[in-house]
């Protein structure tokens, strides 16, 4: 007995078929009767439009070779380029022998392409052998290079130490002995020409080496041909003992004249690179009229073939309406039984998963499927069903990985607010100190006490820094950036910190588009990660630094380890700030939380994905670079031991809501020469700036409490004076689009302020 669906309308199917094969047995006979009268014509000109065709894309592929070939970059890139050549000539061989059998009286077409196809591919042959030569050309010429740097290495060791020692005895003014003195000034004139020559010959050299045409090649030679005289000149007046090694690497330098040097192994690549492209243009013509020619005997194969074609239109029309009146008898009676025998048994069983599911969905957990147990593809939808339905419960786990990100979103909240906070205590506690800082006759042991407390306020300034980059107010200086590029610049000092025996990798996707993002927080992030993996690694394995486009908008870097992994309750935590598994004192726990907010900040997301026993892969996705408006950077702090620009009286308003730091402000401004007022909200400041007409700049917190912060409050405040100064001053990132205004970081010293205040003012 048929019990599978699937067997069952396999024998309705079949029966149909037998029913439409014989309807088809019949209009096969009539259209044998047809067959005869257009079989001379298909014999011969089927066969040669699909050898035709055939050739048209052998044609256009061999069009395209020959640049793809002069593309190759090494020699496996050419050796897969040549052996695909060889096969589509093989093929071009192979087809046009094959329209001379099918055309034996020959033709124009066919005789133009039994012409071309051998000139073809005697010129990509030739390609494939001057290219070949430009290849062993180039090795040859790096070669050289590396020669002569090593050399020129020599030269330099041998030079440099004597021209210091003679210059350090014609320095002295005592304790040299008249002698020494004399031979040591007679030796530094030429030893010094002799350093500049030996490098412009050097440099001769290599630019020889990398010169675009034969006639700067022979300006180089020139120039090099001289300055070697002139150094060989040189040797009587140098120092006895530095004339052998002199004179040899003088020896050494003559061999870039001859036939293997660089000047020549130039020439003969730039040759062969003239060549190649002269036969690229050639091969490219001849590629093109094959395809003409090529073209032109389709379209005559497609012409007899439909005249042939429409001689069988009529009879098959006749024959086609027997077919559908047979077909459609066919299909409607085996829908008939197709209905009793299977679709009335699958809708009944449908309808019972159907139920089951709005059980499901309903909460029941206990919902159950019938026919479990039938050995068909019902049973088969009820058991995958029952698969379905306990994944749906584990579902509710792609829900706890919600409400850890929700838990990350409010630890980073409250984190910044800290910070924020934390960050005002310093700038008044660094005020403060400034106006502390001791006098030079005053007692040492103060003055030690007070570089201590100015060093903890630094290391809180750092800390308070990490904790702005988790809760993603760091400070960041976005540049668009190769990211490539950054990977690529960092991997010399990244293996400096990897275990010995660790290999570390880099797969760079090519192409990538860049990103907008701060470069030195991005190298923080990848250090940390690159150290993390190390620590993983117990000293042994490998860890891979992998670029790749995510998406049109998006590019990812990851750095993934064969380390030991984390386990998943480890997992959950380690972004936080202050966590970690590491023994005291080999961590602080702020490293990924870093990493974390620094890739939320720049408008992306870290990711991490590991498995206990089998490593672990950190991914930053970032956003591609786009055009964005001119925003305020933070004014660079002033150079060391610059003089202290002061005030003249100007009438500066100073407004912060944190009364400590505003006081604070206050004095440093009155001990730089201004008048100042203050005011601890926006609403106060306006009033001032209504009373006193003298206020020329505004100098105002970022973060201050609606609807008054300070952006809001620069705005109002230049409507109503337009000629007002402003600058603003913040413990956080902030974007602020006003080009005529300036940003200082918190906690700010004093030469920092002074400076700003006085550019601002000076800028008015």
């Amino acid at each position: 007995m048929l019990s599978g669906i699937q067997a069952r309308l396999l024998l309705i199917l079949g029966l149909a078929a037998l029913a439409i094969t014989l309807a088809s047995a019949m209009a096969l006979m009539a259209l044998l009767q047809t067959r005869a009268g257009v079989a001379t014509v298909m014999e011969r000109e089927l066969p040669a439009s699909n050898a035709a065709l055939v050739l048209a894309r052998v044609g256009e592929r061999l069009e395209d070779r020959a640049p793809a070939l002069l593309a190759a970059k090494d020699a496996e890139a050419r050796q897969r380029q040549t052996a695909l050549i060889n096969r589509d000539l093989r093929s071009l061989a192979s087809e046009t022998e094959r329209l001379r059998d099918l055309h034996p009286a020959g033709s124009d077409g066919v005789a133009d392409i039994a012409r071309l196809a051998p000139q073809l591919a005697a010129n990509l042959r030739d390609l494939a052998l001057a290219l070949e030569q430009q290849a062993m050309l180039g090795v040859a010429l790096q070669d050289q290079r590396e020669r002569l740097l090593a050399l020129r290495e020599r030269v330099q060791q041998t030079l440099v130490p004597s021209i210091l020692l003679v210059s350090d005895v014609v320095g002295r003014d005592t304790d040299v002995d008249p002698g020494l003195f004399r031979r040591a000034a007679g030796a530094q004139g030429p030893l010094l020409d002799a350093e500049r020559l030996a490098g412009s010959a050097f440099s001769d050299l290599l630019l020889a080496a990398e010169s675009p045409s034969l006639d700067q090649v022979r300006v180089f030679r020139g120039a090099f041909e001289r300055t070697r005289g002139q150094l060989a000149g040189l040797i009587p007046r140098i120092p006895s003992g530095l004339r052998p090694e002199l004179a040899q690497a003088i020896a050494d330098l003559e061999v870039q004249l001859q036939a293997d040097g660089v000047f020549r192994l130039r020439e003969q690549e730039i040759a062969t690179i003239e060549g190649a492209e002269s036969l690229v243009t050639a091969s490219r013509d001849i590629a093109a009229a094959l395809k003409t020619r090529v073209d032109a005997l389709v379209h005559s194969a497609s012409e007899t073939i439909a005249r042939a074609a429409g001689a069988m239109g009529d009879t098959l029309l006749t024959n086609t309406l027997i077919f559908v009146a047979v077909s459609i008898a066919v299909v409607l009676l085996a829908t008939l039984v197709s209905y009793r025998f299977l679709v009335r048994d699958i809708s009944l069983n449908l309808r019972a998963v159907t139920r089951a599911m709005q059980r499901l969905a309903g909460g029941e957990r206990d919902a159950r499927v019938p026919a479990m147990d039938r050995r068909d593809e019902i049973g088969d939808l009820a058991r995958v069903f029952n698969v379905f339905k306990d994944n749906a419960f584990r579902m509710e786990t792609v829900e706890g990985q919600l409400r850890q990100a929700q838990k990350m979103e409010l630890v980073g909240q409250l984190t910044g607010g800290i910070a924020h906070d934390f960050n005002n205590i310093l700038a008044a506690i660094l005020g403060n100190l400034t106006y502390l800082e001791p006098k030079p006759e005053d007692d040492p042991m103060l003055r030690e006490r007070w570089q201590r407390a100015m060093g903890a306020t630094d290391r809180a300034v750092r800390q308070v820094e990490r904790l702005l980059a988790f809760s993603r107010r760091q400070r960041l200086a976005p540049e668009v950036v190769d990211i490539n590029a950054l990977v690529d610049g960092m991997l010399d000092l990244l293996e400096v910190s990897v275990a010995e025996g660790t290999e570390l990798s880099a797969v760079l996707a090519p192409d990538l588009p860049r990103v907008r993002v701060d470069p030195g927080q991005l190298e923080n992030a990848l250090m940390n990660l690159v150290i993390n993996a190390r620590d993983a690694l117990d000293g042994d394995g490998r860890i891979s630094i992998k670029t790749a486009a995510a998406g049109d908008d998006a590019v990812e870097v990851s750095v993934e380890d064969t380390g030991r992994g984390i386990p998943a309750d480890v997992l959950e935590r380690v972004c936080e700030p202050f966590f970690t598994t590491k023994a005291p004192g080999k961590g602080s726990g702020l490293g990924l939380s870093m990493v974390y907010g620094f890739a939320r900040q720049s408008g992306g997301e870290m990711r991490i994905e590991s498995r206990v026993g089998g490593g672990t892969t950190v991914r930053i996705r970032l956003p591609v670079a786009a055009p964005s408006a001119t925003l305020v950077e933070p004014i660079a702090e002033p150079v060391r031991d610059a003089p202290t620009p002061r005030g003249q009286g100007e009438w500066v308003l100073a407004v912060d809501d944190d009364s400590e730091v505003l006081a604070t402000t206050a004095d440093q401004l009155r001990g730089l020469g201004y008048r100042v007022l203050t005011a601890g909200d926006g609403a106060t400041a306006l009033a001032l700036l209504e009373q006193e007409p003298a206020i020329r700049l505004l100098y105002t917190d970022v973060a201050m409490p609606a609807p008054w912060d300070g952006v809001t409050l620069a705005r109002e405040a230049r409507s109503r004076r337009p000629g007002l100064a402003l600058l603003f001053t913040s413990g956080e990132t902030r974007e602020i689009r006003d080009p005529a205004a300036a940003l200082l970081r918190k906690p700010v010293t004093i030469e920092h302020l002074a400076h700003a205040v006085r550019q601002a003012l000076d800028g008015e």
